[in-house]
């Protein structure tokens, strides 16, 4: 088994997006109304499938 490690600097661009995602995701959910808020962890389930889903049916973008 082989292990790839990112090089410093990517690593750190990689958290930056982490922390620009999560800011933006949480903007997003404190403009929904209390019960939009109130229906995500309901929504939560079907939105990993479709999220999976949608992962299987993209085309390969690593290269």
């Amino acid at each position: 088994m082989s292990r790839l490690r990112l090089a410093p600097g990517a690593e750190q661009r990689m958290s930056a997006w982490r922390l620009r995602r999560l800011a933006a995701a949480a903007a997003a959910v404190a403009e929904l109304s209390p019960a939009e808020s109130a229906a995500l962890p309901a929504a939560l389930p079907a939105l990993r499938r479709l999220g999976a889903s949608l992962a299987q049916a993209a085309p390969d973008t690593a290269a």
